[in-house]
């Protein structure tokens, strides 16, 4: 009674801890490999109880028709001991390996995806397999032969672009820590190690390789450049890690990994919950899970079934749309573009309308991805009802429901005040959960998305508005002048955009006024947003300003694609003085046409500016027109 004392003590000690111990260990459906939540948890609890106990804590688990050992006292041990092995990589293995296949494990550890990768390939194939620790290695190899398989070799070394031995930091086994650059962490020996090349690992099996999973700490980029025969000869799928602190610590980056796949013909995917979802752009560590797979172009999935919501068929969204869209057509998917209003080329999905859920689930379930292009008006607009915008986002959450992949690019994501913005946020949180993946354009929305509607940061993606750009004329500044109908010589500064209160172009007539510009002129271009009492008097004020200040000139009027960039190439630099924003496009425009801006320092555009040539961020009016007097003095040394 008396021994059994202190472990019944520690077992209430545990208690109040064990909620947020459980839910620690509850992962995303996609990775439960269908086990429930609370068989999950009980699994966990045992582990905890089995943990007090003296002795070894390793227990076997199931890996399709093979059995590992994990240990308990580990994070990952308990995870799979109570869900299975379930993670994305996984996922990806289990759909691309077929029996007879060859497959290089790149850093097994203790042999989790080696006894996966050996019960799909059977004893007709191969598994190859490193791992340079020598304590992982002997539990690797335990793995192994506890399961017969005797069509997996092992090799004790670790991957590199050209042999020899090095010094590596080893941990216990199972942590994932060991590396030649490891990070921060205590523990570990240092011990010296052999060295090979992926091309040798591979050996006389080289040509039949059809897999390659690589998970080597950082030392990705130095692995694969020692795959060149791998890379040019088999051609096989890769799994990679992507973590771009791991890349850093060996000198190199996620740029440069997928500059040498680029080079070999390859193509990118990161693993939703329900296939595959194409990279497209630069690549990031995915959201959620740091592996990626990649194809070779002449084998990817290249025609993916791609449908794009685009909610406002002109202006800054519906640009990003069109050259999203486009950049996916270049990579060979097949896309299709709904917007909220006619355009005469693209169907048309308007979700505040009655029966748009019905033709909305319809097309969903004929494509492989769906892209919502979000901005809160699509529910809409400033006006319209609780009741109306609870409607729009049920149709919207029945199209992403339907939908096989989904990936949500937030543009704003602000839904009022009071008490009608709480229930709207509440109502979002639930739909926003339907994504596969988030995007948005800055780090700080990201932190601001998450914070407001509890979304793991790690499924949140930042990709930059200037992702997509594309110039849509060829012109020069004095061809575009001419057509445009400006003088040849003053010096032009441009305010464009949909004519609001919120984009303060009276702000840049204020300063360019106080600034003096003799011979200069400013030019405020841009259309209503729409026709309301709010922006009507906007558009009435900027005229009468621009009446009593010489060199200031206001059209207003749509503007095509071609004309917007037009406009930018005919101006000497781009001046956007928001009083509030999240993110500019028109920034980014300028920018590809090489033209100054200067741009307020508010919302995600503090973020967006910072530290780009050529961008001038401000905050009060006197830095405005300090910005703006400097510009132009600039500009007037310069030969035109």
């Amino acid at each position: 009674m008396g021994a059994s004392g202190p472990a019944h003590r520690r077992v209430i000690a545990a208690l109040p801890h064990l909620p947020a111990h459980l839910r620690g260990f509850v992962p995303p459906p996609a990775e439960r490999c269908g086990t429930a939540p609370i068989v999950g948890a009980a699994r966990v609890f045992a582990s905890m109880l089995r943990q007090l106990c003296p002795g070894p804590n390793d227990v076997s688990v199931t890996l399709g028709s093979a059995r590992v050992t994990v240990d308990l006292d580990t994070a990952h041990g308990r995870r799979l001991f109570a869900y299975g092995f379930g993670e994305p990589a996984a996922r990806a293995m289990r759909s691309l390996v077929r029996p007879g296949d060859v497959v290089v494990d790149g850093g097994a550890n203790i042999g989790l995806f080696t006894v996966l990768a050996a019960t799909l390939v059977g004893c007709e194939g191969w598994v190859v397999a490193c791992e340079p620790a020598p304590t992982t290695m002997a539990l690797l190899r335990d793995n192994v032969e506890r399961n017969d398989l005797h069509w997996v070799v092992l090799r004790e070394a670790a991957l590199a672009d050209a042999p020899g031995r090095l010094a590596l930091r080893a941990f216990e086994p199972g942590s994932g820590y060991s590396s030649f650059a490891p990070a921060d962490v205590a523990g570990g020996v240092e011990v010296e190690v052999d060295v090979a090349t992926l091309d040798e690992l591979a050996g006389d099996l080289i040509d039949r390789v059809t897999l390659v999973k690589l998970d080597v700490e950082g030392a990705e980029l130095r692995a694969l450049r020692g795959a060149s025969d791998l890379l040019s000869r088999a051609r096989p799928d890769f799994v990679v890690e992507l973590e771009a602190e791991h890349l850093a610590r060996q000198g190199s980056s996620i740029d440069e990994v997928q500059a040498l796949f680029d080079d070999a013909g390859y193509v990118g995917y990161a693993i939703g919950e329900r296939g595959l979802v194409a990279l497209r752009g630069t690549w990031q560590r995915p959201a959620g899970d740091p592996n990626i797979v990649v194809r070779p172009r002449e084998r990817a999935e290249s025609d993916v079934r791609v449908l794009m919501v685009n909610p406002f068929p002109r202006g800054g969204i519906g640009s990003y749309t069109d050259q999203a869209a486009a950049r996916l057509r270049e990579l060979g998917h097949s896309v299709v573009v709904v917007s909220s209003a006619p355009t005469g080329a693209e169907p048309m999905l308007d979700v505040t309308r009655r029966g748009a859920a019905r033709s909305f689930m319809r097309m969903a379930r004929r494509c492989e991805l769906l892209i919502v292009q979000f901005q809160p008006e699509m529910l809409g607009g400033p006006d319209s009802t609780l009741l109306t915008r609870g409607r729009a986002l049920l149709r919207l959450a029945a199209g992403m429901w339907t939908a096989p992949s989904v990936e949500l690019c937030v543009h704003e994501f602000s839904h009022g005040k009071g008490w009608s913005g709480v229930i709207m946020r509440r109502l979002v949180s639930r739909v926003w959960a339907l994504a596969d993946e988030v995007t948005v354009h800055t780090e700080g929305e990201r932190r601001d998305f998450a914070d407001a509607f509890g979304v793991s940061p790690e499924r949140i993606r930042v990709v930059s508005q200037g992702q997509y750009m594309l110039r849509r004329t060829d012109t020069d500044r004095v061809a575009a002048r001419a057509a445009l109908g400006l003088p040849a010589e003053p010096v032009v500064l441009l305010a464009i955009g949909f004519l609001q209160p919120h984009k303060g172009f009276d702000r840049a007539i204020r300063a360019f006024a106080a600034a003096g510009a003799a011979g200069g002129q400013l030019y405020v271009v841009g259309s209503l947003w729409r026709e309301d009492p709010v922006s009507c008097k906007e558009l009435e004020e900027l005229c009468a300003l621009a009446r009593v200040t010489p060199g200031v000139e206001v059209r207003e009027g749509y503007l095509s694609d071609e004309d917007f960039d037009r406009w930018i190439v005919a101006s000497d630099a781009v001046v956007l003085p928001y009083r509030s924003g999240a993110s500019s496009n028109v920034m980014e425009r300028g920018l590809l046409y090489d033209r100054p801006v200067i741009m307020s320092r508010v919302g995600g555009m503090a973020e967006q500016g910072s530290a780009r040539p050529g961008v001038t961020l401000v905050g009060d009016d006197d830095a405005l027109f300090d910005a703006v007097r400097r510009l132009l003095g600039e500009l007037a040394l310069r030969p035109r």
